[in-house]
């Protein structure tokens, strides 16, 4: 499938001769159905676009503009056990 479909909910349908991906019923991916085991198939198209996407991805972050892993802020997680009243006066879980 198109990587750009990476991730998201997508639906595969197959019969005896293709096997298609859609998302949001946009075709992201379409081959021929091959009855071997284990085998993958890519798309010359596909790989390029991902290449294209990696590439665009390291970029970004190179130049300081991807996520940083110490902007993720974590919250204690005493906090929700007080938003939905699980605990008693004392601090303690019920």
């Amino acid at each position: 499938m198109h990587p750009s479909a990476i991730g998201q909910r997508v639906e595969v349908t197959a019969d005896l001769e293709a096997v298609r991906i859609r998302r949001g019923g946009v075709l992201v991916g379409e081959h021929a159905r091959r009855w071997a085991r284990q085998q993958t198939i890519t798309d010359p198209e596909h790989r390029k676009a991902a290449d294209a996407m990696r590439q665009a991805f390291q970029d970004r972050t190179a130049r300081g503009r991807g996520p940083a892993v110490s902007d993720v802020r974590e919250r204690d997680l005493s906090a929700y056990d007080q938003a939905f009243g699980m605990g008693d006066d004392e601090g303690q879980a019920a």
